[in-house]
């Protein structure tokens, strides 16, 4: 079932031009096992991969922040980015601006795990701000995946992954 996963896939990318693969990168993304290994084949520089265990201090924010901005290839032009963690009050913070306007994330933040509240505020500032969307990529093991693609492809890729779903759960 993945081998046509990976044809779906390279429909769904070439209706939407968003990536040129070639027959031998289907090929190889055919054999693959893990949805986050088969869309880092076809889209490596919008893929966002992380362990979502990786909060230690606001230089973390500044990274995963980081990470999203650099999936949208230009789209998300973020500067003066600055992350703050407050381990006492349980409470993170994220301050950044996108041509010359100023944005101010606040969020519960009660352990070392990237809070959901955060990517929440990533996903309504895409939702809101920019011509695309991250879909999550379903992953086999605790390391967060998601694709940035331009909103109609990714309104189309996350019923996709839903379809192929239990085929991706080990």
């Amino acid at each position: 079932m993945k081998p046509h996963f990976a044809i779906r896939l390279t429909e769904l990318l070439g209706r939407h031009k968003v990536s040129n693969a070639n027959l031998e990168v289907v090929s190889e993304a055919a054999k693959m096992r893990d949805a986050p290994d088969i869309i880092d084949k076809f889209l490596p520089t919008r893929t966002i991969h992380f362990d979502p265990e990786c909060i230690m201090s606001g230089e973390d924010f500044e990274t995963v922040v980081g990470h999203f901005a650099d999936a949208t290839e230009g789209a998300w032009d973020l500067s003066e980015l600055e992350g703050k963690m407050d381990w006492r009050a349980e409470r993170g913070a994220v301050d950044f601006e996108v041509a010359g306007v100023a944005y101010h994330w606040e969020f519960e933040q009660i352990a070392d795990y990237v809070s959901s509240e955060l990517l929440k505020h990533i996903e309504l500032f895409a939702r809101t701000h920019l011509p695309g969307d991250f879909v999550e990529v379903p992953s086999p093991d605790q390391c967060y995946c998601a694709v940035y693609l331009e909103r109609p492809a990714a309104q189309e890729l996350r019923p996709l992954f839903e379809e192929y779903k239990d085929a991706f759960s080990h």
